[in-house]
């Protein structure tokens, strides 16, 4: 546990490519987000009018990458649910041009992400995670 009352346990991130959509395309940008050779698992669905949807998603439990690509999160905002869970919300369009950034109100269309902790003897998620977003002081 290195010294630490949390740890990350698990991150887990998806995006929805629609049918107006290149898949190629949304597959590539959510690629930018990962470590090289980041296995992407892909999932058919059918949106309300039965129009095609696919589901992008990624999940990994090694730590090192999981702080590697929180510290890439940083300036986002976060919503911690319960101290075990952190939320992130990209936008695609601005992912498609190279950068990190919240959707905007308009923009319901983001690649979401979830990572989970292990919280140990009063740990608080919050703190954990502005040190690592934060850097050394």
């Amino acid at each position: 546990m290195q010294g630490n009352s949390v740890e990350p346990a698990t991150l887990k991130a998806e995006v929805f490519c629609h049918s107006t959509e290149d898949p190629e395309i949304v597959r590539a940008l959510f690629l930018r987000i990962f470590r090289e050779g980041a296995e992407i698992t892909e999932e058919k669905l059918f949106g309300h009018y039965k129009n095609p949807i696919l589901k992008f998603s990624y999940r990994t439990d090694n730590k090192k990458e999981i702080v590697g690509l929180i510290k890439n999160l940083s300036g986002l905002p976060v919503e911690i649910e319960g101290n075990k869970r952190a939320f992130f919300r990209l936008s695609k369009s601005a992912l498609l041009e190279g950068r990190f950034e919240e959707p905007d109100l308009s923009e319901d269309q983001a690649v979401n992400i979830e990572a989970s902790f292990g919280v140990f003897s009063g740990g608080d998620v919050s703190e954990y995670l502005r040190g690592i977003m934060e850097g050394p002081k």
